[in-house]
């Protein structure tokens, strides 16, 4: 019986998996024509990308909060040199990448 238990964990989390990739990927083309169109008729980009920064950090905020309450576990806050050594070297070797 455990080793069936097992099995049908890992297809559900296998499926649930599968099932949010697709998600993401079907958004994610989406975005793309609905942003063709969109700046067809719009001629701010810069305003457009800025509501679109602003909207984004309003919602991961809330469900960043939402999550604090409903684990009742305090977040996680890197201190600035963990940041630098840990965090930035990874985003410059990203930015190299598209540089070269």
């Amino acid at each position: 019986m455990g080793r069936w238990a097992l099995d049908v964990a890992f297809v559900w989390r296998a499926v649930l998996t599968l099932g949010l990739v697709l998600l993401y990927y079907c958004f994610s083309i989406g975005i793309t024509f609905y942003n063709k169109w969109l700046t067809k008729s719009f001629h701010f980009p810069l305003f457009m990308t800025m509501l679109h920064l602003a909207v984004i950090f309003l919602f991961s905020a809330l469900s960043r909060a939402l999550v604090q309450c409903s684990s009742h576990r305090a977040r996680v806050v890197l201190s600035w040199t963990d940041y630098l050594r840990r965090v930035a070297p990874t985003g410059l070797e990203r930015k190299e990448v598209f540089l070269a």
